[in-house]
């Protein structure tokens, strides 16, 4: 029965089609008007008019045929009146966005038509040729027979004319690709608005200072300075009122005042309103999600730093909101789109990484993604998977206040964030034992209450799946370093988080190899200098330091340039990855099992606590 129907079906189908009209080949219409060319030629040079050629017949039947021929010249007058319209401006207009053709090969028979509508009018009118072409032009004529009449007719439709070839013409010359940057206003004016993106958004003429504005609650004095300077649009919520205390050459920290958080924001969405395409958030992690949530809204696209949400509440509306609120959005992530770039486009290979990138095989440059590829898998199964990531004196209280998840989620989601894409499998907390520390002199000198604080180190170790994990971060670290080791059975991969290089040394047939994965040092790389033989070396220059986030904000910039929304399923920033690790984490801050924990963390000498790294 089903081949009986599709029999049917395929008998219905053929007919339909049969049905179709019949297309008429580009060279009828060609045939067509050259016809009609020559007949207009003809008529208008034969000696007697439509009337003496008639004359002999009877007189009603030439009356008759007097009347269907001055008609018939009617019609085709008008006819070559509507083809200009029609192929000069209509389809221009119209036709363009559903059919495909060049306007180009309509000025083939445009001087025919011209010509023929001339030749017509002139034998309509029983006046000379070139007094037609002469109005049409719009160029005196001595002695003409034409009335004021068809004199205004004939020169409104050469001024019509004129003005749809030379429409015409501007057309055809193909544009000049002229890309205008959008305005972006970043919200927030702290050390990673001053220090970070800023900087970076200026750097390499990526963004004008008139293209770029600051908003936010309060902005410290010595910043408004800077932006005055460079001529930076500002707009600041609350003025502070700066001390008069100027003894020693300083003057004291303004003076503070209190502020209220649905003023600012509602403050800083209208300053918005009147002057940017696109924003970039960058205040602390609590007030993320309104003002993503009010520039989705808005349909304003953003850009927003990590972590994108603050507690479980605004995690759960994220969640139920599927991507509508991100897909007009790009994710920051410091360490996986920065810092450990090159590792993130060899776990990838996200076409979008490569061009940040210089990469070479035993001294050769032009590796492919092929290549990359194969050297992923000759490298073997992983065993281990080891994390540094210590860092020295932060200022900023908040980043390590127990209420707002402080370290847990501002400085050890990004050692979570590297292993969660390292690591072939996911991540199983029961496998891991966290012991958390606190050093006991970081209270005084953040001038806030230790029970305040949670912890301010972390030691993470385990095995998961077979690979051994060991992971140790922490701030107020007098022996900074960052850097991650990846150990397989045929090889190892070492990420320099401070160069950001990345050295991949394999076996085969008793050989070892070296491919070597760096940031362009025009995106802020810190490679070996031009010339070096020494390129095995380049995952070890820990006293080189990075100039911040330069590719994150070329990464910025591409996503601006993709009318700052997602055209494909390949993304390349750090979403959903982030949201999924931010569940977790806040899923493991309720078990409360471990001797220590992220919120009652050991509080340790600062002697003990600057041996913890090393134990």
């Amino acid at each position: 029965m089903m081949r009986e129907r599709g029999k049917h079906n395929q008998k219905h189908t053929i007919a339909n089609d049969n049905k179709a009209r019949s297309d008429i080949h580009a060279r009828h219409s060609e045939y067509y008007l050259l016809l009609i060319f020559a007949l207009s030629v003809g008529i208008y040079y034969l000696p007697v008019t439509a009337e003496e050629i008639f004359s002999s017949l009877p007189y009603g039947l030439s009356i008759a045929l007097a009347f269907i021929s001055k008609t018939l010249f009617l019609l085709l007058i008008i006819e070559s009146i509507m083809w200009m319209f029609y192929y000069m401006l209509l389809r221009v207009l119209i036709e363009k966005h559903l059919s495909i053709y060049n306007e180009a090969e309509y000025f083939i028979v445009l001087p025919f038509v011209l010509l023929t509508q001339c030749f017509l009018l002139a034998s309509h009118l029983n006046i000379d040729m070139t007094e037609v072409f002469s109005l049409l032009i719009n160029i005196s004529y001595e002695n003409g027979l034409a009335d004021n009449k068809t004199k205004l007719l004939i020169g409104a439709l050469g001024y019509t004319y004129t003005v749809l070839i030379i429409a015409n013409v501007i057309n055809l010359i193909p544009p000049v690709p002229v890309q205008r940057k959008a305005n972006v206003t970043i919200i927030g004016a702290g050390d990673v608005v001053q220090k970070r993106l800023l900087p970076a958004l200026l750097a390499n003429g990526l963004y004008k200072e008139n293209q770029i504005a600051i908003a936010s609650d309060i902005i410290d004095s010595d910043f408004k300075k800077e932006l005055d300077k460079k001529k930076i649009a500002y707009h600041e919520v609350y003025k502070k009122i700066p001390s008069t205390n100027t003894s020693h050459g300083n003057t004291e920290p303004d003076s503070e005042i209190t502020t209220d958080p649905n003023n600012t924001l509602k403050s800083i969405i209208n300053f918005i309103k009147t002057r940017s395409s696109y924003v970039l958030i960058a205040t602390p992690a609590d007030e993320h999600f309104p003002y993503m949530k009010a520039l989705t809204e808005l349909n304003i696209s953003f850009g927003v730093e990590k972590p994108i949400v603050a507690t479980q509440a605004e995690l759960d509306a994220l969640t139920l909101s599927g991507d509508n609120m991100m897909k007009n959005g790009f994710l920051l992530s410091y360490y996986w789109l920065e810092k450990a770039l090159p590792l993130n486009y060899f776990f990838t290979l996200n076409s979008h990484y490569r061009e940040f990138l210089d990469i070479s095989f035993d001294n050769k440059k032009n590796v492919t993604a092929s290549n990359l590829a194969y050297i992923k898998n000759q490298l073997g199964t992983m065993q281990g998977i080891s994390i540094k990531l210590l860092e020295g004196i932060d200022k900023r209280a908040w980043s390590l206040m127990k209420e707002n998840g402080g370290f847990y989620f501002e400085t050890l989601i990004h050692p979570i964030t590297l292993l969660h894409n390292i690591l072939p499998t996911k991540i199983d907390h029961s496998a891991l034992n966290f012991s958390w520390f606190l050093d006991e002199s970081i209270a005084e000198q953040l001038n806030v209450e230790q029970a305040d604080l949670g912890a301010s180190y972390v030691e993470i170790k385990g095995k998961i799946s077979g690979v051994n994990i060991d992971i140790r971060t922490g701030k107020y670290i007098e022996n900074k370093t960052r850097f991650i080791k990846v150990s397989f059975t045929n090889g190892s991969i070492i990420m320099n988080l401070d160069t950001l290089c990345c050295q991949i040394d394999f076996l085969e047939n008793n050989i070892t190899h070296s491919t070597s994965i760096c940031v362009k040092n025009k995106f802020g790389g810190k490679q070996t200098p031009a010339g070096s033989d020494d390129v095995s070396s380049v995952a070890h220059q820990d006293s080189l330091l990075h100039d911040k986030y330069l590719v994150q904000m070329n990464l910025f910039d591409l996503f601006v340039k993709n009318s700052g929304h997602w055209q494909s399923p390949q993304r390349f920033d750090d979403y959903p990855n982030q949201l999924k690790i931010i569940k977790d984490m806040s899923s493991w801050l309720t078990e409360t099992d471990n001797e220590t924990h992220f919120y009652r963390p050991k509080v340790v000498p600062k002697k003990v606590y600057q041996s913890l790294p090393n134990r």
